[in-house]
């Protein structure tokens, strides 16, 4: 998923963010707090799986 595509298709929703600016300021925050929170978990999701192939290639090598 491409979060900066994400990002930006939020910020135009209207319903989301309009004239009120402080609103407009929570929703951001809001959104970069999920970001960072899909990276860690993809991060952490990216790893296991690198882990676990490893383990497979080394027991097909034996």
């Amino acid at each position: 998923m491409d979060h900066d595509r994400l990002l930006r298709r939020l910020r135009a929703h209207p319903a989301l963010f309009g004239d009120d600016v402080p609103q407009s300021a929570r929703v951001t925050r809001l959104i970069l707090r999920c970001k960072a929170q899909l990276i860690l978990e993809w991060d952490a999701r990216a790893e296991r799986f690198r882990q676990e192939a490893d383990r497979r290639f080394w027991f097909l090598t034996l």
